[in-house]
């Protein structure tokens, strides 16, 4: 959308920063609104040391046009900050770089929801190699023409693979959830390639019981039936995530993603061994 049309749209927001000032001035005719912009000039002026040791404000401007008055730099910084935090505003800026340079793989920024979307698709253009090489970091449970179903060993792999997902697994900035869940229970991931749906599958173990799990893309608990996968798959999936017979991901990661795990979560809980119990004599009865 151009700039033009974009205010046009938007005209509450097209406004000066004078016009802005101007609305709590009461006054017939706006006398007072000079005191109120001599106000913020003092404000700006008085942080003239602030500026200089600024690192929030050096991360931002520094990289915009040198062209730009540096007063306009401050304001703007004023105003960007009731809005956004340094780090969103610098992932954004990256994000338009990497976009310019064709790094990004999904650049309908209006269909983003929120900034999860812009920290993703940056992380993704920042590592290329890495997320090239996660493709490897799975144990491949079953594929076909139609079907992928993966068990993820790294929180890159969860990243690759939950690529366009809502799940908590597949978050960029908060991979302690990925690890959680690999350390405390099995963690399965079921694509659909040809139109590109994916499920998740989990079962978390307690002591003498395991509840099973079924995520869709927006991370929304559905029931098997609803995923529309093959009833001889979901009897694959189901025996993968019979807890008696198979480990949780964690135990089979890589002695670096071990060590990215321990730095990320400390606190991660011992690992529960399960207890010997009686299975359902018939594992469909399981499915939620």
């Amino acid at each position: 959308m151009g700039l033009k049309k974009l205010k046009k749209e938007n005209n509450f927001l097209n406004m000066k920063i004078i016009d802005l000032l101007s609305i709590i001035d009461t006054s017939e005719t706006k006398k007072f609104t000079q005191f109120l912009v001599s106000m913020v000039k003092n404000e700006i002026n008085a942080r003239n040391n602030y500026w200089k040791e600024c690192m929030d404000y050096k991360l931002i401007f520094d990289r915009l046009d040198p062209t730009i008055d540096d007063n306009q730099k401050k304001y703007s910084f004023f105003f960007l900050n009731s809005f956004f935090s340094t780090n969103q505003v610098v992932e954004f800026l990256d994000y338009c770089e990497f976009s310019e340079k064709n790094l990004i793989s999904d650049k309908d920024i209006s269909s983003f929801k929120t900034w999860d979307k812009i920290y993703f698709e940056n992380y993704f253009a920042r590592n290329k190699k890495e997320i090239n090489n996660s493709k490897k970091e799975v144990i491949k449970i079953y594929e076909d023409e139609e079907f992928l179903i993966i068990k993820p060993l790294s929180h890159m792999a969860s990243l690759t693979y939950g690529y366009g997902t809502k799940w908590c697994t597949s978050m960029v900035n908060e991979p302690e959830y990925f690890y959680r869940y690999s350390k405390e229970g099995i963690l399965i991931y079921v694509i659909n390639k040809k139109n590109s749906e994916k499920f998740g599958f989990y079962r978390k173990n307690f002591i003498g019981q395991c509840f099973l799990e079924i995520f869709n893309k927006e991370d929304f608990k559905i029931d098997s039936l609803e995923t529309n996968i093959p009833n001889n798959l979901l009897q694959i999936i189901l025996s993968e995530l019979d807890t008696k017979k198979n480990k949780n991901n964690y135990y089979f990661f890589s002695e670096k993603e071990l060590k990215k795990s321990i730095e990320t979560v400390l606190d991660l809980p011992t690992p529960i061994i399960p207890i010997s119990r009686d299975y359902l004599q018939n594992l469909e009865d399981e499915l939620p």
